[in-house]
């Protein structure tokens, strides 16, 4: 009887004894490279997915801040954005945005200090930042910023602000084969379904390990919203007899099935609070209102691209009464998912090391 995959039955040693020259150290030395003959056919593959990665954020680290004629140091509180210290997941590159009255007083560089995907220091040095009101990208991905630092600015009329960008970080670098100069996707789907449209870089271009671009670029996360254009308010519709009475209404929301509700001008139907409340009874996923132009709304409580609400049409429907004839709506946000062969070689250290986030010194006053 065989157990296991049967990788090492054939091995047998190829050293007479342990006491023969070399020891144990030899005994090991002979198994690695033993272990390194087996193992050189395997192939070592990452998989990442990114479910909803946010859109770029100009100023996710760092909000507006005016220039300075010292030089300054940020971190803790003074990196008041959205993310500020917080984890950025996944890994994304670093942008400084300058504006202000006078652009080109803000500082000639910015300097990044944080963590990469392995949690290992990461420092980087945006320059050329006083060149005016633009967006500077930096290259680098960061898993966390923990602070940035500027030199003494020309003046203190400019702005700048540290944020997110648009590329993502990989955790593990690309293996480049037979001279190719850009990594090879093995396999990216994109909502559901597979594509071939992504790029790979290498950790050169996109320190400290490489990084992905889907061709579609992340967006923030939001519903699906649905809105018709007709007057919700109009008597007519309501009550025995209105238009609604009779009527079907069928909407497939949230990836559930299509459900139907029949309305009822006695009941459902019987006026506009009763009808926006059987919506929601009906599709408790959905939130049912009225905007400024007095239209239908239906808004799903679920955020993502692949959350749809869709509105059937159709003879007896009430889509059409309501302005809500065939309409489709994808909320936003999408799931990726890339596969890449690895560098073995290149697997970093997972022991943590200490970023060095220089002292802090009191921020500029506007």
């Amino acid at each position: 009887m065989s157990l296991g995959s049967g990788l090492f039955a054939n091995q047998t040693a190829t050293l007479a004894h342990l006491l023969n020259a070399g020891g144990w150290s030899r005994e090991i030395a002979n198994l690695r490279q033993e272990l390194a003959a087996i193992l050189a056919s395997l192939v070592g593959v990452a998989i990442e997915e990114y479910t909803m990665p946010p859109a770029a954020v100009p100023a996710a680290i760092m909000t507006v801040t005016p220039s300075s004629t010292s030089a300054q140091s940020y971190s803790g509180s003074s990196l008041n954005g959205s993310v500020g210290s917080g984890v950025i997941f996944p890994p994304r590159n670093i942008e400084i945005v300058t504006a202000g009255a006078t652009a080109t007083h803000a500082p000639a560089s910015v300097t990044v200090y944080g963590l990469d995907a392995q949690g290992n220091a990461l420092s980087e040095t945006v320059t050329g930042t006083n060149g005016g009101a633009n967006t500077y990208p930096g290259v680098k991905c960061f898993a966390r910023v923990l602070g940035v630092a500027t030199p003494a600015a020309a003046g203190s009329d400019a702005t700048f602000s540290v944020g997110t960008g648009i590329v993502i970080g990989l955790s593990n670098t690309p293996k480049l084969r037979a001279g190719l100069t850009t990594p090879l996707i093995r396999r990216e789907i994109f909502d559901g379904a597979v594509v071939s449209n992504g790029t790979l870089t290498t950790q050169a271009t996109n320190p400290p390990f490489g990084a992905y671009t889907p061709s579609t670029a992340p967006v923030t996360a939001a519903a699906a919203v649905v809105t018709g254009n007709v007057d919700i308010t109009a008597g007519a519709l309501y009550g025995v007899g209105g238009t609604l009475d009779g009527l079907t209404l069928t909407i497939t929301a949230s990836g559930s099935t299509p459900t139907s509700l029949v309305l009822n001008g006695a009941t459902n139907a019987a006026s506009e609070t009763a009808l926006l409340a059987a919506i929601h009874a009906t599709w408790p996923t959905l939130v049912a209102t009225q905007n400024a132009g007095k239209h239908l709304v239906l808004t799903s409580t679920w955020t993502g691209y692949l959350n749809t609400v869709v509105v059937t049409a159709g003879v007896g429907s009430g889509a059409a009464a309501l302005g809500l004839a065939g309409a489709t709506t994808h909320g936003a946000g999408y799931l990726y998912c890339v596969e890449y062969e690895l560098d073995g070689t290149q697997i970093p250290d997972a022991a943590i090391q200490p970023a060095t986030v220089p002292a802090v010194q009191p921020p500029p006053q506007p």
